[in-house]
């Protein structure tokens, strides 16, 4: 299913394919309002496979606006919404940090600061996502 809404609260059109609507909207500002980042529009497209066997692709196609691809070939829904929240934190370094530029120098991608620091805040964002709706009720 696809869904296209505005989030009046970010200002920002979100654009979800293959996944839970509700959930990847309120999961995406949950992160988001974290980070904190605010582009213009984001689409999250959800695939059984990605071409290369990654769990997430984040592509700048301009300063403001994202599409991400999401793997979910054998992947518990944890796993997923990981996935994703490991690429908007790229979102946010492709609009705060310079990433795009980054990219092109070369550097060792399983060492390199943005990766470790999408990997750390990715589980760490799904853990406090959990635990912000237990406490919702």
């Amino acid at each position: 299913m696809l869904l296209i809404k505005t989030l009046p609260y970010l200002k920002m059109r979100l654009k979800v394919e293959g996944l839970d609507y509700k959930l990847t909207e309120t999961f995406v500002k949950f992160c988001l309002d974290r980070l904190p980042a605010n582009p213009n529009h984001i689409e999250i497209v959800g695939q059984e496979k990605l071409v290369n066997g990654k769990s997430g692709l984040c592509i700048d196609i301009d300063e403001d606006n994202f599409l991400i691809l999401i793997s979910k070939e054998s992947k518990t829904l944890s796993q997923i919404y990981i996935s994703i929240a490991h690429e908007l934190v790229h979102v946010k370094q492709f609009m705060y940090d310079n990433l795009g530029t980054l990219l092109d120098q070369g550097y060792e991608y399983d060492t390199c600061w943005w990766e470790q620091e999408a990997r750390e805040r990715s589980e760490r964002f799904l853990l406090e996502f959990v635990k912000y709706f237990k406490l919702k009720g």
